[in-house]
């Protein structure tokens, strides 16, 4: 299995949204968006719009974050309210039928895509996986006291 973060997905930064593991909440003058360079190692997954537009659909709900600002998630009931939206795509990845993976996911799909893959059992399995490594460094934030910061496009 894979795990579909902007890379794997040949996604340039600018169409994918940034989600940084952080021991404070990244402070920024609202005038100016922060340089790369001041982040970069605290990146920790890379979201493509596209995918997030598509797990939200399939929950019909919209994300705890947007996507064009800075977003600094700390308290535990944050960390918390993110963990169950993240949780719930999982689970409606699960009940989804093999047609609605490919609709919602057609991009995935597309044969130019360097993730492509025709078999909807492993893309299922790769998006599961996605979801599941953004789940655990949620937890771990909460678990240790960190803020998980997105960097929205």
């Amino acid at each position: 299995m894979a795990i579909l973060n902007g890379e794997s997905l040949g996604y340039h930064h600018s169409s994918c949204i940034q989600f940084l593991y952080r021991d404070a909440p990244l402070v920024t003058n609202e005038a100016e968006w922060p340089a790369r360079d001041s982040y970069e190692s605290s990146i920790v997954f890379e979201l493509a719009v596209d995918m997030l537009e598509s797990l939200c659909s399939l929950d019909k709900a919209y994300s705890r974050f947007d996507i064009y600002e800075i977003t600094n998630i700390s308290m535990p009931d944050e960390l918390q309210r993110l963990l169950t939206v993240v949780e719930r795509w999982r689970e409606k990845l699960a009940q989804a039928s093999d047609e609605r993976i490919r609709e919602g996911f057609e991009f995935l799909f597309d044969e130019s895509s360097p993730s492509f893959t025709s078999d909807i059992a492993k893309m299922r399995g790769n998006l599961t996986e996605t979801i599941n490594y953004l789940t655990d460094k949620i937890r771990l934030a909460m678990g240790e006291g960190r803020v998980i910061t997105v960097i929205g496009i």
